[in-house]
C-alpha cells in the first residue's frame, strides 16, 4: 500500500511539475540564428524535443539544429517557415501547450475527479511556499482518493473470494445430503422356508 501511495505521489510531482513548466513556457522574446545561452532558446529546444522535432542537445544555442527544428515546426503549424521565432510562432506555441494542458486537465479530472490548479508564479518566499503548500494539497486529496478506489478494489476482491469459498462450502454440503438422502437399497425378501 505504501509503495502505491509513493508511486502515485512521484508521478503526482512530476505532472506538477510538468504542468507548471509547460504554464510558464510562453515565450516572451523573439528567437533567432546565432543566440547563445539563452534560457528562452533552451525552452524553445525542450518544446521542439517534445513534439519530435529536434534531437540535438539543449545547450540554450541557436544554431543549424535548432533552427533547422523551428524550420520544420513552422511548416508543420502553416507559418512562414523562415527559423525566426517571432510572434507567429510563438502563439502556435501557446496554443498547443493550452490544448496539452487541457487534455492533461481532463484527464486528471477522469481519473481523480478533481482537477489540478495551475501554479501563478510566485513573487516572494511566501508566495512559493504557499504555491507549494497548494499544490501538495492537491496531491494530498488526489493519493486519499486513489487510496480509496484501491481500498473498495481491496473490498470487492474479498467479498468476492468469500463468496467464492461460501459456493464451494455449499456445493459440499448439497453432496452430502444427496448422499445422505439417496436411498438405501432394500434387501430381497428371504425365501420362506418350505414345510
Amino acid at each position: 500500500m505504501k509503495k502505491h501511495v509513493a508511486i502515485v505521489f512521484g508521478l503526482g510531482l512530476l505532472l506538477l511539475s510538468t504542468v507548471s513548466a509547460k504554464a510558464e513556457s510562453s515565450f516572451s522574446k523573439d528567437l533567432y540564428f546565432g543566440m547563445q545561452k539563452d534560457s528562452e532558446v533552451t525552452k524553445l529546444q525542450e518544446f521542439l524535443s517534445s513534439e519530435g522535432l529536434y534531437s540535438g542537445p539543449i545547450t540554450g544555442n541557436y544554431f543549424s539544429l535548432t533552427m533547422k527544428a523551428v524550420v520544420a515546426f513552422q511548416k508543420r503549424e502553416g507559418v512562414n517557415s523562415s527559423g525566426y521565432f517571432g510572434p507567429k510562432s510563438r502563439a502556435k506555441v501557446d496554443a498547443i501547450l493550452g490544448s496539452q494542458i487541457q487534455a492533461s486537465e481532463a484527464q486528471a479530472k477522469e481519473e481523480t475527479g478533481s482537477t489540478t490548479t495551475l501554479p501563478i508564479p510566485p513573487k516572494t518566499t511566501n508566495d512559493v511556499a504557499n504555491t507549494l503548500q497548494s499544490q501538495l494539497d492537491a496531491l494530498i486529496k488526489q493519493v486519499g482518493l486513489l487510496q480509496d478506489q484501491l481500498k473498495t478494489q481491496q473490498q470487492t476482491q474479498t467479498s468476492i473470494q468469500t463468496l467464492q469459498t461460501q459456493v464451494a462450502q455449499q456445493g459440499q454440503t448439497l453432496q452430502q445430503i444427496q448422499q445422505n438422502t439417496a436411498p438405501i437399497p432394500t434387501p430381497a425378501p428371504a425365501p420362506m422356508p418350505t414345510p
